[in-house]
């Protein structure tokens, strides 16, 4: 019986990585880029959402300011209004004003 050379043993192990362990290498990295495409969906998803949730809070602040705006219109036009309608015809002064 001959005995097993270290050329023998290099030629089975290839050809068992060639055969069995390259394969499943390779199936390995097509479901791990299948995975990391998934990823990458699901961060632009969540990216496009937030520009949305922006886009909201942004609007949000300029409806509270302009409601705020507004109230304070009608507040002094209202003030206005009774002054004018009510029956002094002049602001009131203090006594002893020189106005």
């Amino acid at each position: 019986m001959a005995g097993v050379t270290k050329k023998d043993i290099f030629d089975t192990l290839t050809e068992f990585y060639g055969k069995v362990i390259e394969p499943e290498f390779k199936a390995i990295r097509t479901k791990l880029e299948e995975h990391d495409q998934k990823f990458r969906d699901i961060l632009q998803h969540f990216d496009e959402i937030y520009k949305r949730l922006e886009g909201l809070r942004l609007n949000t602040m300029r409806s509270t300011l302009l409601w705020t705006e507004l109230k304070n219109d009608l507040i002094r036009n209202d003030s206005k209004e009774k002054w004018r309608t009510s029956s002094n015809a002049y602001p009131p002064f203090k006594k002893g004003s020189k106005i």
